[in-house]
Order: structure tokens, then sequence, then C-alpha cells
């Protein structure tokens, strides 16, 4: 047989590694698909209720998994870990920040095919980057609450437990910077809001005026 020449190799590494960046962006897709389905429900994480306790399949099971513990209170604490991106990141062994953009892609993409009418463009273009900031604002405490709520079996046993010096301090540290960082996020919610309603209300009231408009042209 003969031995390839340089090109020849080098192409066959190209091909190699093309495929392997199809198979990346084949992956990232179908990523993002999965978290926004089981965002709004109309899929489900692999898993079924035992004891009362619901428990990811050995399919869905990863190490992101380990920290969220089910509590009577709390029962499907992991199927609902399950629906962040965190976990589907892991799941399909994708950086979380790259699934993120992707999914901050898409939905600019479906912003973009819906389109906004020519008269008020502008406005509608606001209404809509205000909107994709809401969703994604939300996301994000979303997620933000379902880790704190996953913590909360740990925490208590954390706080039970802690009868060394320095142990008591060191959990209510920890859960205080939780709660700093839920309080950031649900502010941060509240301004993006503001802003989004600001939009929408211009927008309604630029409707209105066409409407009259109509009418005294009637």
């Amino acid at each position: 047989m003969m031995a390839k020449t340089k090109n020849e190799t080098e192409s066959d590494a190209r091909d190699g590694g093309n495929a392997a960046n199809a198979g990346n962006a084949g992956r990232l897709q179908q990523a993002v698909r999965v978290a926004l389905a089981r965002e709004v429900r109309t899929e489900s994480p692999e898993g079924e209720w035992e004891d009362g306790v619901w428990l990811p399949s050995a399919q869905e099971r990863r190490p992101c998994c380990e920290g969220v513990t089910p509590s009577p209170a709390n029962r499907q604490a992991l199927e609902s870990h399950c629906r962040t991106q965190r976990h589907v990141a892991q799941l399909f062994d994708i950086p979380l920040t790259e699934l993120k953009s992707a999914i901050r892609r898409s939905r600019s993409e479906e912003g973009r095919r819906i389109g906004p009418p020519k008269e008020g463009a502008a406005l509608m273009e606001l209404v809509r980057v205000s909107g994709e900031a809401r969703t994604q604002a939300l996301d994000e405490l979303r997620e933000a609450i379902a880790e704190m709520e996953a913590k909360v079996p740990r925490v208590l046993e954390e706080l039970a437990q802690a009868t060394k010096a320095g142990e008591l301090r060191k959990v209510l540290n920890g859960l205080l910077e939780d709660i700093e960082r839920l309080q950031a996020l649900v502010e941060f919610n509240c301004s993006v809001e503001d802003a989004y309603q600001s939009a929408q209300s211009v927008q309604d009231a630029l409707e209105n005026l066409r409407g009259l408009k109509k009418e005294s042209a009637a």
C-alpha cells in the first residue's frame, strides 16, 4: 500500500476536524432544543418516581445532580434541576456559557423571523429586545431559585450539625452569599420588567393613536 502524500494527510485531518465540528454543532443544536422544551414543559427529563421521590434515570443523571437532595417538602427537586440549562449542558457535554449563548441566539433569530412592521419598526424592535432581556433574566432567576431550593435540605442539615467553633459562621456566610445573589437577580429582573412594561405601554399608546386616526379618517 502506497504511503499517503502530505497533502492527502492534511486533507484527511481537515475532514476529521470538519466532521468533529459538525458533530459538536449538531449536539449544541439538540441541547438548545431540549433546554427550551424542558423550560416550557413540552418535554420532561428521563426518570421516575420511587417511594414518593422523583429520581433521574442512569442516562439522565450527571455530576451536577449529586448536590441536589430531594426532601419531603420538595420531592421533585431533581426533576426541577434536570430542567435547568446547567444540567442540560452537562447532559450534552457542552460548556454552560456556550449553551446560554446559543439559546440567546435562537431566541433572537426567532424574533427576527417574526419581523416588525415598517411603521413603528424602531418601537417594535425596542419591545422585542426588551422582551428578550426579560426572558433571559427570568431564566437566570428560575435557575438560581431551583439551585437554592435544591440546597435547602443540605443547608438545614449543616445548620443542625454546626457545633464546632466557626462551623455555624461558615454555613451562614455561604447562605448569605446565596441570598445576596438571589436578591441581585430579583432586583435586575425588576429593572428589566420596568423597561419592558414601559416599552409595551408606548406601543399600546401608539396602537391607540393609530386607531383614532383611522376613525377620524373614516
